[in-house]
């Protein structure tokens, strides 16, 4: 085949065995290509036939609770966490502190020169807080604090909880504006 394709490229055959052999080269990468597909579709159902008798298993089952049993955790201290909050009622001195602390060029930057996303746990933890405690916006609110990404808006305390999905998410915190106050 190596000879051949030397051949090809040499210039040592007539224009009509060329074309023959680049046909013949392109029928042999087609079903090498097919060929491929084919072996990785049946490596794609063993594995797949793998993970199902895996999860069928003693193991797996007890894997699967055992995960179903750590998020159930994790929901309930987020949940005391989120009551705990609640009755210490510092709402708006926590938040005007987590504003400041996430919109600080000290912070950010701190993150960015590493190459990482700052992360807004507590903008999260916030919101959640804002979900439980607060109220759904109505359609005004939405259109002057939403915007195409936002999913979820609260409002909490004097503050706008905006959720906005795109290619990840991120909590917009807002303070309420004096001319829109109740």
């Amino acid at each position: 085949m190596e000879n051949l394709k030397a051949l090809v490229y040499k210039g040592d055959l007539t224009p009509y065995q060329r074309a023959l052999a680049q046909r013949e080269f392109k029928d042999l990468v087609e079903r090498l290509e097919l060929l491929e597909k084919a072996v990785k579709n049946k490596v794609d159902m063993d594995l797949q036939k793998k993970m199902r008798d895996w999860f069928d298993s003693e193991e797996g089952q007890k894997s699967i609770a055992d995960f179903a049993d750590k998020i159930n955790r994790e929901k309930e201290i987020k949940t005391k966490q989120l009551e705990r909050f609640n009755r210490i009622g510092n709402f708006e001195q926590f938040t005007e502190k987590v504003i400041a602390k996430y919109n600080s060029d000290k912070y950010r930057d701190s993150w960015y020169n590493r190459g990482i996303e700052p992360p807004e746990d507590l903008f999260w933890f916030l919101f959640h807080y804002a979900e439980k405690y607060g109220r759904e916006c109505s359609e005004e609110e939405w259109k002057q604090y939403g915007n195409m990404f936002s999913s979820a808006l609260f409002f909490c305390h004097g503050y706008y909880f905006n959720r906005m999905d795109g290619q990840g998410s991120v909590i917009q915190v807002k303070k309420q504006e004096c001319s829109t106050c109740l």
